[in-house]
């Protein structure tokens, strides 16, 4: 039951800091749309392809962000031919603050919704496997936002993601340099320790 004690607790989170409308985030934008490449590269699975994404600044405090991912994954372990596409769908609710005008800090939890199809081929290619399945769980991020100059933001972040029955523990951080008032350039790396996996993201933003 850990797992669901720690979802509850992660929204309960989100709800509080959403109670204090003493302690509203200033200076940071919490409605965008981002679209870009994605790719991941670990011991189980590796592949690319393009991930949109948006989060909408709900009050001071609340944000509500989604992510849609397509990939294309060409390397499994065992496997002498993949052919597999990889849908990754995310909804998730979060919680802000500001510590200083150039620092927030934020929660968010989201719900994760994975599907792989496609075909795979074993060693020679002699035998053909159908792949057609469904994972679904969800993922508990912590971080901050911090702008280091101008047009220049950071954001580290921990993440805690419960899929399929599995669970890993993962690191990262992201960039945002801001071309404008509207546009930005934005990536990241984040590295999945269980998997020793890494997925890396690079993309425009478009802030509302």
């Amino acid at each position: 039951m850990k797992k669901y004690h720690l979802y509850a607790c992660a929204i309960a989170t989100c709800i509080a800091l959403g109670s204090q409308q003493a302690f509203a985030a200033k200076g940071f934008d919490y409605t965008y749309a981002e679209a870009g490449y994605r790719n991941i590269d670990g011991d189980s699975i590796s592949g690319d392809g393009f991930n949109v994404g948006f989060s909408f600044g709900a009050t001071d405090l609340i944000h509500i962000d989604g992510r849609y991912s397509r990939l294309f994954i060409d390397d499994m372990p065992g496997v002498s031919n993949v052919d597999l596409d990889a849908n990754e769908f995310k909804i998730g609710l979060g919680g802000h603050f500001a510590v200083t005008d150039s620092i927030d800090v934020l929660a968010t939890v989201r719900y994760v919704d994975l599907q792989l199809s496609g075909n795979t081929a074993g060693t020679g290619g002699n035998l053909t496997t159908t792949v057609n399945d469904y994972e679904e769980g969800f993922e508990v991020e912590a971080g901050a936002r911090a702008r280091l100059g101008k047009g220049l933001e950071l954001d580290p972040r921990v993440i805690y993601l419960e899929s399929g029955g599995d669970s890993d523990t993962g690191v990262g951080v992201g960039v945002v340099y801001d071309l404008d008032k509207t546009f930005a350039l934005t990536g990241g790396i984040n590295y999945f320790s269980d998997d020793s996996e890494t997925d890396i993201f690079a993309g425009m933003r478009i802030d509302f």
